[in-house]
């Protein structure tokens, strides 16, 4: 074990165990994959996370930025976290579609989707980076997309 912690400290100067302040605000942003809907692929949309950490078990909620305004409630999540790994689940209270004229419209039609987040803090950036994923469906169909996200304590 010791010469995989030398290994990873040499070649990327990460420290294993580092303290991090959860509890508080962050900003941050989330991008779609390459292979989602054209419409969403060169998208940055940023959000606000308030986040409160008891024992590894995180809970809080996001304000996110679309287009064409502000979605309008509070986004909930719910996870973990060890060390610097993170793991959380975005909870939509309703379904936001984009459409052609760049404008996002609540679709009560179809079921709000469950947003999945994975990712890790890098200490020299001072960050987290992940993943994201979701599944929906919408007419019938399911789908799947994901793509990339980031954040940053607020100070």
């Amino acid at each position: 074990m010791k010469f995989f912690k030398w290994i990873n400290d040499y070649f990327f100067g990460v420290k294993l165990n580092v303290e991090i302040d959860l509890n508080g605000e962050w900003e941050g942003f989330f991008k779609y994959s390459q292979y989602a809907h054209h419409l969403l692929q060169k998208i940055q949309f940023d959000f606000t996370l308030t986040l409160t950490e008891e024992n590894g078990d995180i809970n809080g909620y996001f304000i996110e930025e679309m287009i064409g305004g502000e979605v309008d409630d509070k986004i909930l999540c719910y996870g973990i976290t060890k060390g610097r790994k993170i793991e959380f689940h975005k909870i939509y209270n309703t379904c936001y579609v984009l459409k052609e004229d760049g404008f996002a419209y609540e679709e009560s039609a179809y079921n709000p989707p469950l947003v999945k987040y994975y990712g890790h803090f890098y200490p020299q950036e001072n960050k987290y980076f992940g993943d994201w994923s979701m599944k929906y469906e919408i007419e019938g169909k399911r789908q799947y997309t994901s793509g990339y996200w980031e954040m940053r304590k607020k100070e």
